[in-house]
Formats: C-alpha cells, structure tokens, sequence
C-alpha cells in the first residue's frame, strides 16, 4: 500500500486551475478542441496564484474537464509516491554523456 504524495489545488491569476505536488506543477490550459490540456513544470519558486502560462513547457494528455484534470494530478502524485518506494539511490557515474559530464544518476537496486 502507498501514501499518496500530497496534491493541491488552486486558482492561478490568469484564472486557469492549477496542481501543486512534490516539486511537480501542473495547470489546465484550454485546448482547441474544447478539452483541456494539462502542461507541467518542475518546480517554480512563486506560489501557485502568481504562476503564469510560461511558467509551463511540458505538455501531458488532454482531459475533459476540470474533475478529471483534478484526478490526473491525484493520480500522478500517488505514482510519485509509489517511485519513492522504490528501492533507489542516487550514484556518483562520472560517465560522458553527449552533453558533457553526468553529475550522476539514479541506479535501481536488485531485488
């Protein structure tokens, strides 16, 4: 059984419905098609009213409406809880990558 990682939500200035979750963003941004069109960031260091649609630039999956962009955000923060489950550490490689030097990585451990 998994401890959900807590999820908030609020209201951004610019009126759009936005997802707080460990270090994770998300906000609902209308589509064309009349859905909706959930965008994600890492983490942004203002509170959730002052983001702003620039804020965003990963695009996810579209939902219906506001109820399921509000369980997409539910469901992803008990994935992200579920991660931290998993038995991982981080590891110093000091392997080259094609953009340089890996500062490290995440290595699974057998079970």
């Amino acid at each position: 059984m998994t401890r959900a990682s807590a999820v908030t939500f609020h209201r951004t200035h610019e009126g759009h419905l936005a997802a707080q979750l460990d270090g994770h963003a998300m906000i609902a941004l209308p589509a064309r098609d009349g859905r909706i069109s959930v965008w994600s960031a890492f983490v942004i260091d203002r509170p959730p009213p002052q983001w702003v649609q620039d804020d965003f630039f990963i695009v996810g999956t579209r939902v219906a409406d506001e109820d399921e962009f509000r369980a997409y955000a539910t469901e992803f923060a008990a994935h992200l809880a579920e991660q931290k489950m998993l038995p991982r550490s981080e590891i110093r490689s000091g392997r080259s990558t094609p953009w340089g030097m890996a500062d490290s990585s995440i290595g699974t451990a057998s079970v």
